[in-house]
């Protein structure tokens, strides 16, 4: 856990208006053995990302085609079948996961007036 939240510093939380939060993600840097050009965790949010309302929350959610994916690519994980194109999709689209559930804690801990 100590190593998810030294990990989101890198996220920068820029202001709250109108219910939506505007932020900024720069991407986590990692060696090019584990992440190539390939891949990139933000070529994913176009068709990857929705925003979703709850309750009197606004957060951010997967796609079902996303969601889709990234359990196909489970699934092959745990038969030992992925390519390495796959692995480095699923490190992307694990690194969103990461990002937006933290991204929705921080709204959630702000709407329930916690800083």
């Amino acid at each position: 856990m100590l190593n998810f939240i030294k990990a989101m510093k890198e996220l920068s939380v820029i202001s709250w208006e109108g219910g939506v939060i505007l932020w900024v993600v720069k991407l986590l840097k990692k060696p090019a053995t584990t992440m190539s050009a390939l891949v990139k965790p933000s070529s994913l949010i176009p068709k990857g990302l929705r925003v979703q309302q709850i309750n009197n929350l606004t957060l951010f959610k997967f796609t079902d085609e996303l969601g889709d994916r990234m359990q196909t690519l489970l699934d092959k994980k745990k038969a030992d079948d992925l390519t390495p194109e796959e692995v480095l999709e699923l490190e992307a689209i694990g690194e969103l996961d990461q990002i937006f559930s933290y991204i929705n804690a921080v709204i959630a801990a702000r709407v329930n007036g916690h800083s």
